[in-house]
């Protein structure tokens, strides 16, 4: 990719929801190396990447700059599973502005540093070289988008300022939410969805068409990211998107593969549906309930009973006493106990579940599931609302994603739950904190650990990112707590 192409592909905002922002500064973006992505990107989109060595370095330069103290944020456009490191100075003087520090980042996920007024001014005269200081690379970064795409995805200035509810809802309806097909991109559908069925929002509506013709496109297997054509691996923690697909296209050519591969799967183990040998919680949101809402939107009582089936399983295993485990293996091994995210994907998928079900056709086993999940969730609920990392181990630090979406799960099963208004209580309090306190410059939620790829070793890190999938879970929880005003 030469300058001249990178230019081109700059800019533009989204006719369905962008917002004209002047405190947003994108800059054009190129890189020395010679490298090429590791899939074809689409027409409109283009990327550069920051290389290992001299002439791995790319340069930012902006044509005009923003006022006062700011982020420089970048958007990154393929999975990068290590450790990176990539420090950003300004192009003339060689000042250090600061570090991006990425950790098994995927694509679509933004990383900013903190500028100083006297550093924005310098890199909006200036420019900024990204370095590659730490890591094996190349880091691929998106440099250009399709205009409806708009700006954030973008490597851009953004000047520091108050965010509020507002900002958040607005962003949450831009482009620069998407994430990679699969549970990312599910927890964000199902947020529009939500808010969609709760709140009547138009906005909400024509962003998750935008959604759908991203990823699925009349395909018969959707796309794994909006910029590229390559196509998804189904399993069974990737199918949450066809949730929300079967309330708006039950009919749509993909299930067939969705449907093809849950069918082998359950061949093989008896009706339950695991990858490998390891049972994991996200099952209950990510496959139980797609399966239910495909039930309930063909009506067809067997798909629903495979979704129970899921469900049931999942309850045995992973559900000991006081403690919700995110995996159990073949032998008995069992990892990630109390972890936050796992709570709400547990907790979640139960609620999502059974709202897809005739009341006759919901076990006992999994009724008292959902209330003894919604006891672990709200005896470990902290002071401020919210819960850590490992919910009963407040040194992991406060952790938003799972606590959007175990708040979520409050909300929408409170009428499940034998003390409806104490799980709403708790559930406001969540809601109230995660916009007061946790949103970032551009309405973005900040606070999350990162996707599970390194293990219980980075989730204990206190290492924390800005995650459009969290955004997704705190979308549900502010759909259901305004839906009771």
């Amino acid at each position: 990719m030469n300058r001249r192409q990178a230019l081109r592909a700059l800019g533009g905002l989204w006719a369905a929801g962008g917002r004209e922002d002047a405190g947003v500064s994108a800059a054009a973006a190129v890189s020395r190396a010679a490298a090429e992505p590791p899939e074809p990107i689409r027409n409109g989109w283009s990327c550069v990447c920051v290389a290992p060595g001299p002439e791995g370095r790319a340069s930012l330069r902006w044509q005009q700059g923003v006022a006062g103290p700011a982020r420089l944020r970048i958007t990154v456009a393929f999975d990068a599973r290590e450790n990176l490191r990539v420090r950003a100075v300004a192009a003339k003087s060689g000042e250090t502005l600061g570090s991006f520090d990425i950790r098994f980042a995927y694509p679509f996920q933004p990383f900013d540093v903190p500028l100083s007024a006297r550093q924005a001014e310098r890199v909006s005269e200036e420019g900024a070289d990204l370095i590659l200081e730490q890591g094996n690379g190349p880091l691929w970064l998106l440099s250009g988008a399709p205009p409806e795409a708009g700006r954030d995805l973008l490597p851009h200035l953004r000047r520091e300022s108050r965010v509020s509810g507002a900002d958040f809802e607005a962003a949450f309806v831009t482009p620069a939410i998407a994430q990679p097909f699969g549970w990312m991109e599910g927890c964000v559908l199902d947020g529009l969805q939500q808010r969609w069925a709760l709140l009547r929002s138009q906005r909400d509506r024509e962003a998750m068409d935008w959604h759908f013709r991203a990823f699925f496109d009349g395909r018969a297997m959707p796309r794994y990211v909006p910029h590229a054509d390559a196509p998804v691996r189904h399993g069974s923690e990737g199918l949450l998107p066809f949730a929300v697909l079967a309330k708006h296209d039950p009919a749509h050519p993909s299930f067939d593969g969705m449907l093809e591969f849950c069918g082998r799967a359950a061949a093989e183990m008896d009706g339950v549906i695991i990858d490998g040998r390891t049972t994991t919680a996200e099952g209950c949101y990510t496959l139980a309930y797609p399966l239910a809402a495909l039930g309930a939107a063909r009506d067809d009582r067997r798909l629903r009973a495979l979704a129970v089936k899921q469900l049931e399983h999942r309850i045995e295993r992973l559900a000991e006493r006081s403690v919700l485990y995110l995996r159990a293996n073949e032998h008995g091994e069992k990892t990630f106990p109390n972890w936050a995210r796992g709570v709400a994907w547990f907790f979640l998928g139960l609620v999502r579940t059974m709202n897809e079900l005739p009341p006759g056709e919901i076990p006992g086993s999994v009724r008292e599931a959902l209330v003894w999940s919604a006891e672990l969730a709200m005896k470990w609920q902290n002071r401020q609302g919210l819960w850590h990392c490992f919910i009963d181990q407040p040194e992991t630090g406060v952790e938003t994603s799972g606590s959007a979406g175990i708040a979520a799960a409050l909300a929408a099963g409170a009428r499940l739950l034998p003390n409806p208004p104490r799980a709403v209580r708790a559930a406001r309090a969540a809601h109230r904190e995660l916009l007061r306190r946790h949103l970032v410059a551009g309405g973005f939620l900040g606070g999350a650990s990162q996707a599970n790829r390194d293990g219980e070793r980075l989730q204990r890190s206190g290492y924390r990112v800005i995650a459009h999938y969290g955004a997704g879970l705190l979308a549900q929880l502010d759909a259901h707590v305004r839906s009771m005003s």
